[in-house]
């Protein structure tokens, strides 16, 4: 992967929504609203195939069309569109991408998540998700997400791997006026894992403390090497699902990955210096 590129999941300076939508109750709909409201300052290209017009911006049939450069998309259609729309997203020169979209690895297709991986290696796109309610960073103003919308700004990074836990993590932080720099929703990790953003979040001056919602690991010995070098630096508060044996398929069922044996992760943990929630 072109870990590099990270940074534009961040502090891109021009984003594309592409499945952009005018219609409220629509995920193309709420992720361009945030985006909005949320005070982003960087150039904002809608991309629809039907549309003219999105909220008082020019829409596009494809992101090939937009004259100037794009540094991350938004990708928000089926997930049989999904691979087509990476490849354009490459030969345009995207340098990050999140793929909303689900219908992968998590209900067992995992042919086309593994099409979205050699995408994205071969143009050097860093890809974020599939699966996933998006990407938030407090210091560029960016909310691209279909999720709450007033984040109070603060030095706190969340990882989460549950949508649906990330979105109430959020609700509860506005509501104890708790400040984050950073929420990522990392979905089925087809490309970026927790261990490729505890390395940005490590060097990211704005994050102070890193909390992690994890429900398995894909590369478990990489993951705990690069907590032990990022906890000496770092607090790392991990709350890790499956503890019991209904909790640990739930896990699996969700994303797709393995929650492995309770115990090891809590001896695991420890030892990197990590602390367990």
């Amino acid at each position: 992967m072109s870990r590099q590129n990270i940074k534009y999941l961040f502090s891109p300076e021009s984003i594309a929504v592409i499945g952009a939508s005018p219609k409220k109750g629509k995920i193309g709909y709420a992720i361009m609203r945030n985006i909005i409201d949320y005070g982003y300052k960087g150039k904002l290209y809608p991309v629809n195939i039907k549309e003219k017009e999105i909220m008082g911006f020019k829409a596009y049939k494809s992101i090939l069309d937009i004259e100037d450069k794009v540094d991350l998309a938004v990708i928000v259609v089926p997930a049989k569109s999904v691979p087509s729309v990476l490849l354009e997203c490459g030969k345009k020169g995207v340098k990050a991408a999140a793929v909303i979209s689900s219908g992968f690895s998590e209900v067992g297709n995992k042919k086309e998540e593994d099409l979205l991986t050699e995408i994205a290696e071969k143009y050097g796109i860093s890809l974020l998700g599939p699966n996933i309610f998006g990407v938030i960073y407090t210091p560029s103003r960016l909310n691209a997400t279909f999720g709450p919308k007033d984040i109070m700004p603060g030095h706190i990074a969340c990882i989460t791997q549950s949508g649906a836990l990330g979105g109430a993590l959020i609700g509860w932080t506005v509501l104890e006026n708790i400040g984050l720099s950073a929420v990522v929703s990392v979905g089925n990790k087809a490309d970026i894992d927790d261990s490729d953003l505890l390395e940005y979040f490590s060097r990211d001056d704005n994050t102070k403390g890193i909390v992690v919602y994890m429900e398995g690991v894909k590369e478990g010995r990489r993951f705990l090497q690069t907590a032990e070098k990022v906890s000496k630096k770092k607090i790392i508060i991990i709350i890790k699902s499956g503890r019991s044996e209904r909790g640990a398929k739930a896990a699996a069922s969700h994303t797709g990955s393995l929650a492995g044996s309770d115990r090891i992760f809590s001896a695991a943990f420890k030892q990197s210096g990590v602390l367990r929630a």
